[in-house]
């Protein structure tokens, strides 16, 4: 069963595990000292847009999701954020895009959110 937010990419020199939901956020959360709203405004569309997002809110999102992947697994994660900062600047870029491909996944459909959007169009 594929489960949605879950990958594998090639990162630090082999395949891991990525995942995002609850437990990646938790760990966004707490590493970044920043809450669920705070997390939302970071990587809004237009901060994505125009570009804002930091080096640093880049490879703490992808250390989340390996951390929560790597647990998941039921394995003890075998690095740090700052090896993972090293591993993204290595690594091929069809690679990165996935991680984000794979957080995008992870939003849950039909939400309340896409519905007030899809309303807002129709009107």
């Amino acid at each position: 069963m594929k489960i949605r937010g879950t990958a594998e990419i090639f990162i630090g020199g082999k395949k891991r595990p990525i995942k995002y939901g609850t437990n990646s956020t938790a760990i966004l959360c707490e590493i970044r000292g920043i809450t669920l709203k705070d997390m939302t405004n970071m990587f809004s569309e237009q901060k994505i847009k125009d570009n804002e997002i930091t080096g640093g809110e880049v490879r703490d999102l992808v250390f989340a999701g390996l951390t929560s992947g790597a647990y998941s697994k039921g394995e003890e994660p075998d690095f740090n954020r700052y090896q993972v900062g090293d591993w993204i600047d290595e690594m091929d870029a069809d690679e990165l895009i996935k991680a984000f491909e794979v957080m995008g996944a992870s939003q849950p459909q039909g939400s309340n959110v896409t519905k007030k959007k899809d309303r807002r169009k129709a009107s």
